[in-house]
């Protein structure tokens, strides 16, 4: 199996910038790391409320949805394209996805609502 390469190179690092990383620590202290995410983020929160493709949280995250993006229900395996309409005002969300420094704006990669 061909396994999908993303690559973010560490000239592309910002300042406050947050990663999360995996690997291998060696006997000299350096982590040999095999996989890092960069600013990924994980909130919950009711949606307080809803403009096109974009919902405004409770703790004022603006997270845009796009095609892309899963929808897990509670109880559910099943997952749906996360769409206008589908997530409703005062539904409490779980959000994984990225966050966009310059706009504080979080692109959501799943949607899990309760």
């Amino acid at each position: 199996m061909e396994r999908k390469e993303r690559e973010k190179k560490i000239k592309d690092l910002q300042e406050n910038d947050f990663f999360y990383a995996r690997g291998t620590k060696k006997s000299d202290d350096v982590l040999l790391v095999e996989i890092i995410w960069v600013n990924i983020v994980n909130v919950t929160s009711n949606v307080q409320g809803i403009y096109e493709n974009t919902l405004i949280l409770n703790n004022n995250d603006n997270v845009d949805l796009d095609p892309d993006t899963d929808l897990i229900e509670e109880g559910s395996n099943v997952k749906v394209l996360a769409k206008e309409g589908v997530v409703q005002k005062g539904d409490f969300i779980q959000v994984i996805g990225l966050l966009d420094q310059k706009s504080n704006r979080i692109k959501a990669t799943k949607i899990f609502r309760f």
